[in-house]
């Protein structure tokens, strides 16, 4: 991974942040994304971690305006070399409590990131 250049999306904690963390730790320049605070917490890990400091992109997928925002803001000018999809989903809770029109919209939400890298 060493040079690469890597967009997680979703990546200021949890699973995204995990995965931030170890491709930088094999030396990819990572992208990360979501909450500020969060986010900054996060990639002062992962600097701290593996030497390589992440470029911090504030955004939300939910946000039309957003993929041309995050690539924008991604290393290569959202020419990247690994694209970690790392959003969409239903809210959290009781599967069986996710009205019907939510679950479509909510697994479409980061796919138009994809035409634009």
């Amino acid at each position: 991974m060493e040079g690469r250049r890597a967009l997680v999306l979703a990546s200021s904690q949890g699973l995204g942040a995990g995965v931030a963390m170890r491709l930088a730790m094999e030396g990819a320049q990572v992208a990360t994304g979501r909450s500020a605070e969060r986010l900054a917490a996060t990639a002062k890990s992962i600097e701290a971690a593996s030497g390589i400091k992440p470029t911090q992109i504030v955004a939300d997928l939910a946000d039309p305006d957003a993929a041309a925002r995050i690539c924008d803001g991604a290393p290569g000018g959202g020419n990247v070399d690994v694209l970690v999809n790392n959003t969409g989903g239903p809210p959290p809770g009781n599967a069986s409590a996710v009205e019907s029109q939510v679950l479509p919209r909510s697994l479409s939400s980061p796919l138009p990131i994809c035409g634009v890298l």
